[in-house]
């Protein structure tokens, strides 16, 4: 952040000694923002989405998914990839909470399973394919995170921290409430018509 405001790199980084290997876990931690034009969190998602064999979980408070996302989510499931995604029962971004049902119609419709976890907002952001990669970071599954703000994930590859990863994610889905398409089909005009007002806000949430 210090190099990207001032110009001044504070250390030479090249001079930095290897540092040796330690544990049994790969992890890898990408950084993106607007200073970084190859979108690297995101594009390393999807590939690892489009890359999925058997499962896909998702836990995120924001989803407000760019149409590649959402595309991604959707052809993993219509080729028999269970896909589950679990978001916050009440979220404290009211124009968030409505633009993100917005998305669900056509994942409900592509086989995907919803949940909400209630009680106090869920924050955890986590994304866990099959029982190779998770991802596990700042990044919200929203176009703010992957195109506006500075965000930090760390990548586990298969190993002790992608189990354990794994392991919360299946607690989060647990104990949280499924969602049925045929129910969320038949929602109030007033909640159809928040969700529809909310979808404009999306590429700036």
């Amino acid at each position: 952040d210090w190099r990207f405001a001032t110009g001044e790199a504070l250390r030479d980084e090249e001079d930095d000694e290897p540092t040796a290997a330690f544990g049994a876990d790969v992890l890898q931690l990408v950084e993106s923002g607007p200073d970084h034009v190859d979108r690297g969190a995101y594009h390393m998602m999807l590939a690892a989405i489009y890359g999925a064999q058997r499962d896909i979980l998702v836990v995120t408070p924001y989803f407000v998914p760019p149409p590649e996302l959402l595309t991604a989510l959707q052809t993993a499931a219509t080729r028999d990839v269970e896909v589950r995604l679990v978001l916050p029962g009440r979220n404290n971004q009211f124009v968030i909470y409505y633009a993100s049902r917005g998305f669900l119609a056509p994942l409900f419709k592509a086989g995907v399973r919803v949940a909400e976890k209630p009680g106090p907002l869920l924050h955890m952001k986590l994304l866990i394919v099959d029982d190779e990669v998770a991802f596990v970071g700042s990044s919200n599954q929203d176009y703010r995170s992957f195109f506006l703000n500075f965000e930090a994930d760390v990548v586990a590859y298969a190993g002790p921290l992608q189990k354990a990863l794994r392991e919360t994610a299946e607690a989060e889905w647990n104990a949280s409430n499924p969602m049925e398409g045929e129910v969320f089909a038949r929602l109030p005009w007033f909640e159809r018509l928040g969700i529809r007002a909310a979808a404009l806000c999306a590429p700036v949430l």
